[in-house]
């Protein structure tokens, strides 16, 4: 008569894991598809090189000076561009503006240039601290 019960035992209890893997899981945060084509342009622009979506798709998860929000929306970008093998000026690149949930925005170091028009597309924008050299009127 004990066979059925701990049977019956077991089986709740290896439903209870299946369930609770399957939700801590699920509830990572995931990047944002167009959030991460943004931020791999923005890459592209600046010669940043340490965002490699082979080896971490994920840009909330590791990718250094990204933070996100629980939706998965790109809300911060905190990028140091000196010390890396960034050697020439860089212009500040209109691809920020593909960022639409950005709240703060610090990227200084080796910087040119103006301050692109695309950045009114970041409604959202609360601090924004850029680097010497930039020049121009703000939009």
């Amino acid at each position: 008569m004990e066979a059925p019960r701990s049977n019956a035992k077991a089986f709740l209890l290896c439903l209870l894991c299946f369930f609770l893997y399957f939700s801590v899981f699920s509830a990572a945060i995931l990047c944002n598809l167009s959030d991460r084509k943004a931020l791999l342009q923005i890459a592209k622009d600046l010669s940043i090189t340490d965002w490699d979506p082979k080896t971490t798709p994920d840009c909330c998860a590791v990718w250094f000076g990204v933070g996100c929000d629980t939706n998965g929306r790109v809300t911060s970008l905190i990028y140091n561009l000196y010390g890396t093998q960034v050697q020439v000026p860089q212009r500040l690149p209109a691809s920020l503006g593909g960022l639409p949930f950005l709240e703060t925005l610090n990227i200084h170091g080796n910087l040119t240039g103006t301050i692109p028009d695309s950045i009114v597309n970041l409604v959202k924008l609360q601090n924004l601290q850029l680097g010497l050299g930039l020049g121009g009127p703000i939009p």
